[in-house]
């Protein structure tokens, strides 16, 4: 890993697979979007599972005596509450650049998704979740409040044809009080 030890909370860039600690690799990251170890352009990284599994296991077995348990409450502690700013194209026209928390997208960001549309506001565990803007390539647009990637609570719409919407929004659809304009 980076940081000389036996990896710690195992993150895998795609699609070189080359495996660093999570909290090593985002700091890494944050400036350059290529593997610390062969150099290749990356589009994402994510939690490896597989390996963490594995270590999880060596260290149970008593032979992991590289990192303290002080060490690694620390390491998650981190993980858990600091975020790091991040650039990521996913290519396809898919990009992201905002916080970041572990290998999720939280914090204040943007992302344009494929089609064109554009969320830019807040993320929470890889979904739109607090106050945010969608811009959509039709030129509708949504803003307000948003719970697990949904429109939800208070909210204002814009359609393509002049009409708009401003009121309550539960899962993605119009629902109580509000009032509506007709173009």
């Amino acid at each position: 890993c980076l940081c000389d030890k036996l990896i710690y909370e195992c993150a895998s860039l795609v699609p070189c697979l080359h495996n660093f600690c999570m909290y090593c690799l985002t700091r890494t990251i944050q400036h350059s979007q290529v593997c610390p170890q062969c150099g290749q352009g990356f589009v994402n990284f994510r939690k490896n599972t597989t390996i963490n599994n594995v270590l999880e296991a060596y260290g149970e077995s008593g032979y992991r005596k590289d990192r303290s348990q002080e060490e690694c409450k620390e390491i998650d502690k981190r993980l858990n509450t600091e975020s790091v700013f991040i650039k990521l194209n996913y290519g396809n026209g898919k990009l992201y650049e905002g916080e970041m928390k572990r290998d999720k997208k939280d914090g204040k960001g943007k992302m344009r998704l494929f089609n064109g549309n554009v969320y830019d506001g807040d993320w929470r565990k890889d979904k739109a979740e607090g106050q945010g803007k969608m811009s959509y390539s039709n030129g509708e647009m949504y803003e307000g409040n948003w719970r697990n990637g949904q429109r939800e609570g208070k909210g204002k719409a814009k359609y393509t044809n002049g009409d708009t919407y401003e009121g309550d929004w539960v899962k993605g659809k119009i629902e109580g009080k509000g009032k509506s304009t007709v173009n």
